[in-house]
């Protein structure tokens, strides 16, 4: 009897382990596909996106969303930053924080209550930061500079923080560009809180209009590669809670610090 048991449990776990590896190694060939296609030419794109709006978070999500849409959208990532950074023990009145891919710039205004010592923001498109720095003209800790993050060097930062932004750098070789210079930039204790949808795999999750991707979901296994091979390190990966009613940035932020696994 007892022999009988043994081997059951023997079999299962050779089942467990080949469905594992079957699973792990079709992801891992879907990943190493090139299914992307044409990319949203990203500077054309936020301009156009941009254009024309006054800069507010609700046009950010969607055109037509009320401030309470827009409220509970934000109210999940922004417990989970905060709880983060608790945790962590950040002295935000001795921080400089950079903000990729500012947008309406709700991070910039999230972390300047907060108390951050100096605050950058980042946006490829020059529109928002047009803007934005009309807006914040008055207040010396804040600036704003147009950058690609896949192109351009970031400013020396304790943390860089980009919410809906990764995922729309589609194409691999600039998104390991991007995630390469925001660890560069990174204090030696500093730390990266980048948002993303994580899942089993890699591939396109939304195109444009016109078939071209912009938005990409990755894999914990494909941000981790990614990570390790610029020189950085997947610390964790914090679950954003949100209700199913309400769409919010990413369902996860992936803390990065400087050096490996």
């Amino acid at each position: 009897m007892i022999k009988k048991m043994r081997l059951q449990r023997l079999a299962h776990w050779l089942y467990i382990r080949a469905r594992w590896l079957y699973i792990t190694r079709i992801g891992r060939w879907l990943e190493g596909l090139n299914l992307t296609g044409e990319t949203v030419e990203a500077n054309k794109y936020w301009n156009d996106w941009y254009s024309g709006t006054n800069l507010t978070d609700n046009e950010t999500i969607e055109t037509g969303v009320d401030n309470l849409y827009t409220r509970v959208h934000y109210a999940g990532i922004e417990e989970a930053l905060a709880q983060i950074l608790r945790e962590r023990k950040v002295n935000l009145p001795e921080s400089h924080v950079v903000d990729i891919g500012t947008g309406a710039g709700h991070w910039i205004q999230f972390f300047d209550d907060l108390g951050a010592s100096r605050i950058t923001g980042l946006d490829i498109a020059k529109e928002p930061i047009k803007q934005l720095s009309e807006q914040h003209a008055h207040n010396s800790r804040i600036q704003f500079k147009q950058c690609d993050v896949a192109v351009n060097e970031i400013p020396d930062a304790d943390i860089i923080v980009g919410v809906g932004v990764m995922f729309h750098i589609v194409d691999e070789k600039r998104f390991q560009q991007a995630v390469e210079n925001i660890i560069k930039s990174l204090e030696p204790d500093g730390v990266a809180l980048l948002t993303g949808s994580v899942g089993w795999f890699s591939y396109v999750a939304i195109r444009d209009d016109d078939g071209s991707a912009m938005k990409r979901r990755r894999s914990k296994r494909h941000w981790r590669r990614v990570i390790n091979k610029a020189g950085g390190k997947l610390h964790k990966v914090r679950r954003v809670k949100s209700p199913k009613s309400v769409v919010t940035p990413a369902s996860n932020v992936l803390v990065i610090q400087p050096g490996r696994d």
